[in-house]
């Protein structure tokens, strides 16, 4: 059941959403609407600034303001904007869905870094990075921004990322965690079924498509390779820190495990070459 904070998430995002959106529809429909755009979000945007509200409700407030704006524009906007739009809506629904996973499955370890919004200063310039290249692209090669199977692709990428990364945070429930636990908590278990059968790491294999996977949306090559290495260099070090740790939680369960399922992450093995050393040095402790 969802925790009284999700319930106030949830019910924030879903009322500006809605908000922004029908606001955005009926501006859009003036031949001067566009001129009013700005003023619509920086009117909402205010708003929450100044309501006298939880920190919850007004960062889930804010993603579903551009959520719902962004929602609208895909369908009225014209390329290459529809495009950054549909790129809005997936990062901004990304964020929310985040926290509203943890509220339903991990309530105990729910918290504003939840929303991920302040996952890393890399990760906030990586972002903004990435906007100064589309809008500079945008404005000097319009077209390159708009090639059909080069959307539908990032579009893919994204949807199918976000999917299994949620798929595993419904299946490990609340052995889930945002961050590398470095001790075993009470009723803490390995999971070894659903999508974690096909992958151990089905969150950072999600994550990892979905980073890249806005960056082909946005049609942004020097962002699509520097995603890609980002993104490569910090799963291939998370992974072997974290299976460092679950090996010394469950031992050979998880040996056996990893030995039977890989990453599915390109070129990322985590410590499998190290596996029959760490099934000796497990034999001796034993």
């Amino acid at each position: 059941m969802l925790c009284i904070e999700g319930r106030v998430a949830l019910a924030a995002f879903t009322v500006f959403s809605l908000l922004s959106w029908y606001q955005l529809k009926i501006l859009f429909g003036n031949y001067w609407s566009y001129k009013y755009c700005i003023l619509t979000f920086g009117s909402s945007i205010t708003c929450l600034l100044l309501l006298p509200y939880s920190s919850i409700l007004k960062r889930a407030a804010l993603l579903g303001t551009f959520f719902g704006g962004s929602l609208i524009l895909i369908f009225i906007a014209t390329c290459p904007w529809n495009v950054f739009a549909t790129y809005v809506a997936f990062l901004t629904f990304f964020h929310f869905s985040e926290y509203i996973m943890t509220a339903l499955y991990n309530a105990d370890r729910l918290s504003l870094d939840s929303f991920l919004l302040n996952h890393s200063f890399e990760y906030q310039v990586a972002a903004v990075f990435s906007w100064i290249e589309f809008s500079i692209e945008a404005w000097l090669f319009p077209k390159m921004k708009c090639y059909l199977l080069i959307t539908l692709l990032g579009f893919l990428m994204v949807f199918c990322g976000e999917l299994l990364r949620k798929f595993a945070m419904m299946t490990a429930k609340s052995n889930f965690t945002h961050i590398v636990q470095s001790e075993k908590n009470d009723g803490h278990s390995l999971v070894t079924d659903g999508i974690y059968s096909w992958t151990r790491h089905p969150s950072y294999v999600g994550w990892f498509y979905w980073s890249i996977g806005t960056q082909v949306l946005l049609a942004n090559p020097i962002c699509i390779v520097g995603y890609a290495i980002a993104s490569w260099k910090f799963f291939d070090e998370r992974v072997r820190d974290e299976e460092y740790y679950l090996v010394n939680f469950f031992g050979d369960s998880y040996l056996d495990y990893m030995s039977k399922v890989p990453t599915r992450l390109p070129f990322i093995h985590g410590l499998e070459k190290y596996l029959d050393l760490l099934k000796k040095e497990n034999a001796k402790d034993l």
